[in-house]
């Protein structure tokens, strides 16, 4: 593709970033805008597994604690409320059945970041602390999963919103080792899931190569 067509396809101000990034040089730039796109793709598999396993887990550990499969419903302050309505929309809207495993599918990610604030310490933490079985005594705080668990959505936003992420790839590649540390505080053999599919690596190197 040309440079113009690129730029209206994509629009300037998205494309020149990474002309910026390259000294002007419009393959090169090219070459990275993709090599962003693999990147984001390779972050798929952590961050799927990592989603998914959290929520089940939070949702196992709490419908036993409250003794309520609708603990989410029932039993956290008003302010959730409207992350659960929206799950509940969400799911009508494509005509699934309302079911509480329904609901948790649909709950998005700032749901499951918002139960570990400070402020519901003492109505979850206590529950929430046990799930993470692997975790050294010396980092298992709420902050400790609070503050891993806002770094690991503000990637995930950037990524499902197609943002440039190539800016910093040491600070990526540190992004992506504590996911990998964080599925391990959960259950050491969640790690495993990734052996045959994870690319990151790979990609990375490619990014550090186009960027040399």
């Amino acid at each position: 593709m040309t440079e113009p067509q690129l730029k209206y396809y994509l629009s300037s101000p998205r494309f020149n970033a990474y002309l910026i990034e390259t000294g002007n040089d419009f393959d090169k730039a090219y070459e990275l805008y993709k090599v962003n796109i693999e990147l984001s793709e390779a972050f798929y598999p952590i961050l799927s597994i990592l989603e998914i396993c959290l929520r089940n887990a939070i949702h196992e550990t709490l419908k036993i604690h409250f003794d309520d499969q609708y603990w989410f419903k029932n039993h956290l302050p008003p302010e959730f409320l409207q992350f659960v309505s929206d799950a509940v929309q969400k799911a009508t809207a494509q005509r699934k059945n309302i079911t509480p495993d329904r609901i948790i599918a649909e709950l998005n990610f700032g749901f499951w970041n918002r139960l570990f604030n400070r402020n519901y310490t003492s109505l979850l933490w206590k529950e929430l602390r046990l799930i993470f079985k692997n975790i050294p005594k010396h980092i298992r705080q709420r902050g400790t999963i609070a503050d891993a668990l806002y770094r690991i959505r503000t990637l995930r936003n950037r990524i499902y919103h197609y943002e440039p992420i190539f800016n910093n790839l040491q600070d990526l590649e540190k992004q992506y080792n504590e996911m990998l540390a964080f599925l391990v505080w959960l259950d050491k053999d969640l790690p495993n899931m990734l052996s045959d599919i994870d690319r990151f690596g790979n990609i990375l190197q490619k990014a550090k190569s186009i960027l040399e």
